[in-house]
């Protein structure tokens, strides 16, 4: 299945918000590791980006303290 955090980002990139909450909570070195500042794409989108784009206001809370 992968690392946890290409998990995090293949979720995020589809969208799927009970995953990402599923790993971003089980994971604590990802809670404190994660970058929102990090670059998914070429265009310059962050993981913030595609957590708003998709309507993710349950991760982006949880973000908040970042």
């Amino acid at each position: 299945m992968g690392s946890s955090k290409s998990t995090l980002k293949r979720s995020i990139l589809r969208g799927d918000e009970m995953q990402v909450l599923q790993v971003y909570r089980s994971r604590s070195d990802i809670r404190r590791h994660i970058d929102p500042n990090h670059v998914l794409n070429e265009d310059g989108d962050t993981f913030v980006h595609y957590a708003s784009r998709f309507a993710m206001k349950t991760f982006l809370r949880s973000k908040k303290s970042m």
